[in-house]
């Protein structure tokens, strides 16, 4: 049978192991929040990035409803216009 060379940890050698887990477990919380925060950095950079292009789209949008309808009504308008005057001009009466 093999000789085995590898004597039985002693107590202190458990509380070194302990204390290099305690230390190996506070440094991956350590890392673990500098992740988070920089996810989250990220994330709202993001967010804000999207809210703004997606303002911009709406804005452009909207801006060009505005411009359509304006043509349209603007349109009805001067026809309701010349009719008006023309149906003025036919019965006599003058605009005030």
């Amino acid at each position: 049978m093999p000789k085995d060379n590898h004597q039985p940890a002693t107590k202190k050698d458990v509380r070194l192991m302990q204390k290099d887990m305690r230390t190996t477990q506070k440094d991956l919380r350590k890392e673990m929040k500098e992740m988070e925060k920089r996810i989250t950095t990220n994330m709202d950079w993001k967010l804000d990035t999207m809210e703004t292009r997606l303002v911009q789209h709406f804005n452009v949008v909207a801006e060009k409803l505005v411009h359509d309808f304006n043509g349209i009504f603007k349109d009805r308008l001067e026809q309701h216009e010349d009719r008006i005057i023309r149906l003025e001009q036919h019965t006599g009466l003058a605009r005030v």
